[in-house]
């Protein structure tokens, strides 16, 4: 038998045994040839790694080909030992292993005897000779002496997530909205000692069920070829290990202290809101000692670690819009802008903003038109009660502006604490076991309004979590190893508005009728660019509860010149959403209550009629709802199986392959309480027309079938080649297919169990410009009607209404994202502590989910024709928008498609595939693809002469149809032709650059005076220079969704310039001008999809510039003590981050005050609001530490 059929053969048992192993690693490997003064290699030599400061040893053997390899070794620093007989035992000192790393150390043996030695002093080479994977890995030192933002984008505690902002390829933008390599945001994986720790709710919520910064020993980020061991991750891995105890006592005391007197005014406002930040804690590790019971020296240690946030503050967040005085009387004079859109059918001219009397409708030519308000204004009379009742629960503006007059203040906190502990005991050299626990508190405010209650979105958080991990390592010989580990994590975060607003009497304080229970409502869509009342209510009376067990093992085994490994992980993931949010009631608003219902389908330029305040004034809602308690409970499942071979087939050749396979059940409700609607069952509420509610489960009623067919062909090779050219170059080239998590819960709610008890009763407006309900009449409704589990295939349409069923669940939900990445590149040593690399690096996804790829209700051009008509001609526009009911219908011949079918719909809706329905929604698609191409360049200077730095810079294109790991997509221009629709990602950053260092003054001059003041000062810094995002091109005003029910985008007009002012030139005030060019975009033609891209290249937001600086000083008190202190500034320049302009609307009334300020329009930067977390003014903490 051949070498390579051996190894496949090898190979391939592996995998099979792999079915009663589980794993994957937190640790790295060391490894290397071992050879004779000749050239010749040395077999059977004994190699042993001893961790100095725990004495903690592992032991191997050279193979007969002279390698050796120690696998599953704790990130840490090591000293190598090799001993032959006849010859002088070698010893290298001060080996540093990294997590998911290998170091190399070929040994030359010297003649002599056993007691003699060759000791050397040094860290393993940079050089990556063994794989092709890249990574990043920052230890905690480095970690702890850089001014790393780590609470960027949530103001919380210490993320350990936030070191990616030095890898190359990956960025970080609010809260945890974490982009790798071109992938959809949200699908990266988190490893904590050795097991899965991702949140299955929501990737970004891992930070509040994370481990302490402090706790961590090394901080790892794999972006590309993963190991075969590596499974159920689309963008990114985090591998995080834990730190332990130690031979001897240590530990730490740290302070991070935030104010506001090192930070500057908010840009605009000049306001400098107060802070007092604290991020403190303690550390202690050592040996197990029970005086006079126990000495666990050299085999028990623990290290225990309590950090704790605190933020407790008066808190401006920026400027809200209320309504005005004239606004709450009822006068909208000051809306009127004078732009006259054009005439209407009876010769009027329309007014941009102008509010009509819904008392006045007639119909003429079977449309309907009324007559505006004299003055523009809403008689006292006609108010509706209930909501002038509402409205005085509304704050009173501070100023006379229309738009941004309420400042957003309110009392804020985040209140966070991680104790956590970590047990290692060592049985012998050959068994070592390692516990682990955590608990997460945090205490927080969060969705602050600034509105006072009970009208406040506000919620209370009181969020728990709790992680626990056990990991057992085996060596059942020097060169066959086991490793076990089982690890569970819960997560409980009532995510709900204080009892003031959720209690709250709305029937008896304001009159509001027909809600389950008591709560204020939640009342949206009453603002506009002119003014009105931002959202209010709250958004969320919901309990979420995450479990996740884990199981991993796997079996280390090297014979020759092969490392093999094997294993398998498990997972079991629960959610459970119990929810009330739906209980008080839900109201929105809309301009065309108060608008001109003749203008249905009508193409305005870029203006409208009716005013939303001017509609809840009057009390016409556009749409409401109410529901009853949900409570779905979730469950997932998954299981991966690897086998992997490193294989040595010359000194310097290295193959790295292998192959794994995941198998990923998609989630279900644990008593399969979920409907979705299906193209298959009849409809008896359309008069069986297809196009029903489909119930899950077994017995009367339900479909006695599963939604969802698990993918099972999951299989993923990985292979590596690393070449090593010469001692100082290595060439590395990489491809792998990996899958991601196949489906995320993603705040799964009662929603999709619509009709098995968790029911909501909707009311729809009957027709275009009509009220859903009267605040006053409240909801009408049967309450039999929220609490029966009814399986009625027709729970939707309610009668006379169009209103749409739970979202289609994809057949093929359960096909996991298959990703292809690949990289080829080089690296070169230029000292033993100085490398540089650089590599293609790409990757193509695929069945991402993408919910919005799909509409099963639009209407297409084609299905028209089969009709008559043609959406070129415009007397076919005009009766494709005309109601049902009208003359020109009626006399066309076209009647409702069911008995009941309301009348006062368009002609369009009623030939819609499914014209019971508005839009139908769809879930767990598996339709997004993207496209990732770069050069990655980094330079890393391991710490010599007290510098360290790495420098990284990334050059690349992101084009994609998906956006996050939660199914949102790229808009959409035409969506019955998919697969022309792939684009530039919102996200995407041509050009980042990123420099990290930290600089150590040292020894200077003989003088010990001089050495005493200069010795110790440190300088540290993070510069981050990225490329701006996309900007989405307009959206088109041709009245296109009014006829096949998918609206497109505007045209690009060529030779026009995109941008009135440069954003990036610090030469224009953007309270006074207008940025964007509306002459560079044109509608398409009536009936026409437009053309353009989605995104342009040339068509991006301000640049993103990030500045953070250190400066402080290290006081060494012994050789084990010190303290430093230091101050940190993130954006130390000050730079000025505006907000992304007004885009939606290019023909929008650019519109400028009488103060001379810009009101609203295309264009607009609203100076009003604030930037994300992370592009906020300049900030500054110090930062004190003393370490023993």
């Amino acid at each position: 038998m051949t070498t390579l059929s051996k190894s496949i053969s090898l190979l391939a048992a592996a995998l099979l045994s792999a079915g009663t192993l589980m794993g994957q690693s937190d640790r790295g490997t060391i490894t290397g040839t071992v050879l004779d003064p000749a050239g010749a290699v040395i077999p059977n030599a004994e190699v042993s790694a001893v961790n100095p400061a725990t004495g903690v040893v592992f032991r191997t053997q050279t193979t007969m080909t002279g390698n050796y390899t120690i696998p599953s070794v704790p990130a840490g620093v090591y000293d190598l030992t090799i001993q032959m007989a006849g010859f002088s035992k070698f010893e290298q000192k001060g080996i540093r292993v990294q997590v998911a790393q290998t170091a190399r150390i070929d040994v030359t043996m010297q003649v002599g005897s056993t007691t003699e030695s060759v000791t050397v002093t040094a860290d393993a080479p940079l050089l990556k000779t063994e794989n092709a994977a890249q990574a990043t890995t920052i230890g905690r030192d480095q970690l702890n002496q850089l001014p790393i933002n780590f609470a960027i984008g949530a103001g919380a505690v210490r993320n350990p997530l936030s070191f990616l902002q030095l890898t190359p390829g990956a960025s970080i933008m609010g809260w945890n909205t974490i982009k790798i390599n071109g992938a959809p945001t949200g699908t990266f994986k988190i490893i904590f000692e050795g097991q899965d720790s991702t949140s299955a709710l929501d990737g970004r919520v891992s930070d509040e069920s994370q481990p302490s910064v402090e706790a961590i020993e090394e901080f790892t980020l794999q972006v590309s070829n993963y190991g075969a061991e590596f499974g159920q991750v689309g963008g990114g891995l985090f591998n995080f290990t834990s730190r332990s105890g130690t031979n001897e006592f240590h530990g730490a005391v740290y302070d991070y202290f935030a104010h506001e007197s090192l930070g500057a005014a908010q840009s605009f406002s000049n306001v400098r809101p107060p802070l007092r930040r604290h991020d403190m804690g303690a550390s202690i590790g050592g040996p197990v000692i029970l005086p006079k019971i126990y000495n666990g020296r050299q085999k028990t240690f623990f290290f225990f670690n309590f950090e704790m946030f605190r933020d407790i503050q008066k808190k401006f967040d920026a400027y809200a819009t209320v309504p005005t005085e004239a606004y709450r009387n009822g006068d909208f004079k000051a809306a009127l802008t004078g732009r006259n859109l054009g005439a209407d059918g009876l010769g009027r001219a329309i007014l941009e903003n102008v509010i009509y009397d819904p008392s006045t409708n007639r119909t003429v030519g079977g449309r309907i038109y009324r007559d505006p308000f004299p003055n523009n204004t809403i008689p006292k009379a006609n108010m509706d009660p209930v909501a002038l009742k509402i409205q005085g629960l509304f704050p009173a503006p501070f100023n006379s502006a229309l738009i941004n007059n309420y400042e957003r203040r309110y009392q804020y906190r985040k209140i966070q604490d991680i104790p956590s502990v970590k047990i290692d005991h060592n049985f012998g050299d050959a068994s070592k076991l390692a516990v682990y626990y955590s608990r997460m508190r945090t205490d927080k405010d969060n969705g602050h309004d600034g509105l006072p209650d009970p009208i406040s979105a506000r919620r209370d958080h009181y969020i728990r979590s709790h992680t626990i991990r056990l990991n057992y390592d085996r060596s059942l010989t020097t060169r066959l190893l086991l490793h076990f580990g089982v690890g569970y994590q819960r997560y409980h975060n009532p995510d709900s508005s204080p009892p003031v607003n959720t209690e709250y009497d709305a029937a008896g304080q304001l009159g509001l009728k027909g809600a389950f229970g008591l709560g204020y409502p939640r009342i949206t869509g009453l603002n506009s660019s002119w003014g009105g009342m931002i959202d209010n209510g709250p958004t969320n009376r919901t309990l979420y509860l995450q479990d996740k067990g884990t199981g991993v093992a796997s079996m280390s085994f090297v014979s020759g010149n092969h490392s093999y490994k094997a294993g398998a992980e498990w997972r079991l993931d629960t959610f459970t959403n119990r929810s009330t949010a739906g209980v008080p009631g839900n109201y929105g608003f809309a301009a065309a209550q108060t608008g001109l219902p003749a203008l249905q389908g009508v193409a305005l330029p870029g203006g409208g009629v009716g005013f939303p305040y001017a509609s809840f004034l009057l009390g016409m809602t556009n749409s409401a709802s109410v529901s009853n308690p949900a409570d779905p409970q979730y469950r997932r499942k998954s299981w991966g199986f690897f086998a992997q071979d490193t294989w040595k087939l010359t000194r310097k050749l290295t193959l790295d392959y292998g192959l794994r396979y995941d198998w990923q059940p998609a989630p279900w409700e644990l008593n399969y309480r979920m409907a979705m609607f299906s193209p298959d069952v009849k409809n008896p509420s359309a008069g069986g027309l297809l196009g029903g509610t489909l119930y899950a489960g077994k017995g009367p009623g339900r479909c006695n079938c599963d939604f969802i067919r698990t993918y099972p062909y999951a299989l993923g090779p990985r292979l590596g080649v690393a070449y090593q050219w010469n001692p100082k170059t290595v060439f590395r080239a990489g491809f792998a297919i990996s899958y991601g998590q196949a489906t995320q819960f993603n705040y799964i709610g009662g929603g999709n169990s619509l009709g098995m008890g968790f029911n909501s009763i909707g009311f729809g407006t009957p027709a275009f410009g009509e009220e859903a309900l009267l605040l006053k009449n409240g909801m009408v409704y049967n309450v039999a009607n929220l609490l029966a589990a009814s399986y009625d295939p027709g729970i939707r349409p309610s009668p006379g209404q169009t209103n749409s069923p739970p979202a289609n669940i994809d057949r093929n939900g359960g096909r996991p994202p298959r990703i292809a990445n690949w990289n080829i590149g080089f690296q070169r040593e230029i000292t033993r502590d100085l490398s540089v690399e650089a590599a293609y690096v790409g990757n193509r996804g695929v069945w991402f989910k993408a919910h919005a790829l799909v509409d099963y209700n639009a209407v297409s051009e084609d299905r028209l024709k089969s009709f008559g008509f043609d959406i070129h001609k415009a007397a076919d526009r005009t009766l494709l928008t005309s109601r049902m009911d009208s003359p020109a219908v009626i006399a066309a011949g076209f009647k409702a498609p069911y008995p009941g079918f309301p009348m006062s719909s368009t002609l369009a809706q009623a030939l819609r595939p499914y014209p019971q329905f508005g839009g139908l929604g769809t879930l767990w698609a598996p339709l997004g693809n993207n496209w990732y191409d770069s050069l990655q360049v980094k330079v890393t200077k391991r710490y010599s002469q007290g510098l360290d730095f790495t420098v990284a810079y990334t050059w690349s294109k992101t084009l994609t149809t998906v956006e996050d790991h939660g199914g949102g997509t790229v808009p959409m221009n035409d969506i019955f032709n998919r697969r022309n629709q792939k684009t530039f990602s919102s996200g995407d950053q041509p050009h980042m650059f990123v420099v990290g260092f930290n600089y150590q003054l040292t020894k200077l001059g003989a003088n010990p005076w001089v050495r005493r003041i200069v010795q110790g000062w440190t300088l540290g810094g993070i510069l981050r220079y990225t490329s701006g995002y996309p900007i989405r091109i307009p959206g088109s005003n041709n009245a296109l969704s009014s006829l096949l029910m998918r609206g497109t985008f505007a045209n690009r007009v060529p030779g026009e310039p995109l941008f009135l002012k440069d954003l990036n030139c610090h030469c224009f005030d953007p309270n006074k001008e207008f940025v964007l060019n509306p002459k560079a975009w044109s509608d398409p033609a009536q009936g026409e999809w437009g053309y353009s891209a989605v995104y342009y290249n040339d068509y991006r937001t301000q640049r993103r510039p990030s500045e953070q600086l250190s400066l402080g000083r290290i006081f060494r008190i012994t050789e084990r003590m010190q303290v430093s202190i230091r101050a940190e500034f993130f954006n130390v320049f000050n730079r000025t981050y505006m907000v992304d302009p007004d885009s939606g609307n290019f023909q929008a009334t650019q519109t400028i005050g009488a103060n001379g300020k810009v009101i609203s329009g295309f264009g607009r930067i609203n100076t009003g609001a604030t930037t994300t977390q992370d592009f906020m003014p300049r900030s500054g903490q110090i930062v004190a530490r003393f370490v023993f």
